[in-house]
């Protein structure tokens, strides 16, 4: 439908109603000042031959007739709510619309069609659309008697049975990260006015000859401080050794060993701090994805 269209067809006698595309040319222009409509809100254009009809529903949609005034008619829904205004060219339409405009309606919403610079490719993804809806209309005829299914749940029942008779495997839903890469993970800490809180790194520390090197971040397994900058960094470079999980174990021991000799009489409990010792590199590897993808 175009307003060419339409003058032609008016002046063979013949009146039209239906709906248009505002981009469609000698389509009256939508200005800054127009702005967007809100939902209910209509507008008109005419020119003595035409009308068209600018309303917002759920989206914006464009009526072009030829035997029709502009006239809004209350509408009755099954939830009150839903109660308003809509244009008499609109209930019109609805009410006699064609086969095609029919078929257009029902595939819309779940169609296969996927952007594409060939334009052939878009063709033909209209045609499968077309067949499978022909082929739901004639499943519904074969058999008057049986459970009419809606055309999504067709799609769907359809779409299961050829992933079984290819026998298409599924995708699988990726594999939780496991408890020892959840428990050692990085966050950055900060002070009681929410600036970032600095302290030596641990690894630099111990392993680097005494290097001071000052980072915000700490791992919540080992709650020690590491510096976060590359794939080479104290934090993986730590949790990558073997030994840590023993250097870790070392210093709570002593600490354990200090608190006794220091309180004899009435001895503190530990708590379990120590981190889970990491099973094997896997854990570490899917942990570096995580953090530097």
């Amino acid at each position: 439908m175009s307003p060419k269209l339409a003058h032609h067809l008016l002046d063979h006698n013949t009146y039209v109603l239906g709906t248009v595309r505002k981009s469609r040319k000698n389509m009256p222009k939508i200005t800054k000042e127009d702005g967007k409509l809100g939902k209910g809100c209509v507008q008109t254009y005419n020119d003595g031959k035409i009308l068209v009809e600018r309303w917002m529903d759920r989206r914006e949609v464009f009526m072009l007739n030829t035997f029709i005034s502009h006239e809004m008619t209350p509408t009755i829904a099954a939830n009150p709510k839903n109660t308003r205004e809509k244009p008499q060219s609109v209930l019109v339409y609805n009410a006699k619309m064609g086969a095609v405009d029919d078929v257009d309606k029902q595939i819309r919403p779940y169609e296969a069609m996927r952007k594409s610079i060939k334009w052939y490719k878009k063709y033909a993804f209209y045609l499968l659309d077309l067949c499978v809806y022909n082929t739901y209309r004639v499943y519904l005829l074969l058999d008057q008697n049986r459970a009419r299914p809606r055309y999504k749940q067709f799609l769907l029942d359809l779409i299961n049975a050829i992933i079984v008779a290819e026998g298409v495997s599924l995708p699988q839903r990726p594999q939780q990260i496991p408890s020892v890469a959840k428990s050692h993970l990085p966050i950055c800490t900060r002070g009681p006015t929410g600036r970032k809180s600095y302290s030596n790194c641990w690894y630099c520390y111990n392993k680097l000859n005494g290097k001071r090197t000052q980072t915000s971040f700490k791992c919540l397994g080992c709650n020690r401080r590491f510096c976060i900058r590359n794939e080479n960094s104290c934090f993986m470079l730590a949790h990558q050794n073997d030994t840590h999980a023993e250097l870790i174990e070392e210093e709570l021991n002593d600490s354990v060993e200090v608190g006794i000799e220091n309180n004899m009489e009435s001895p503190q409990p530990i708590e379990n701090s120590e981190p889970d010792p990491l099973d094997s590199n896997e854990s570490v590897s899917l942990l570096s994805n995580i953090l530097f993808e």
